[in-house]
């Protein structure tokens, strides 16, 4: 069984990422919060590349282990 989300009316799961193929670049506001942090994880374990945009006072513990691969504004 994969990860699977609802994020208002997206519902996300491994069958959307197959379906979403050519897309492999995503922009991600608010990466560090409670869902956006699974959204990140999600997206960025499935091959996007993701750039997220934070302050630089965020707390970005949610997402510390992976924040090096991530592209930052």
């Amino acid at each position: 069984m994969g990860y699977k989300a609802w994020i208002g009316n997206l519902y996300l799961s491994k069958q959307v990422h197959t379906i979403m193929v050519d897309k492999k670049k995503i922009l991600i506001t608010g990466a560090n919060g409670f869902i956006g942090s699974r959204v990140t994880r999600f997206l960025f374990s499935n091959g996007y590349d993701v750039g997220i945009i934070k302050r630089s006072s965020s707390d970005c513990s949610r997402i510390n282990d992976i924040l090096p691969n991530l592209i930052s504004y």
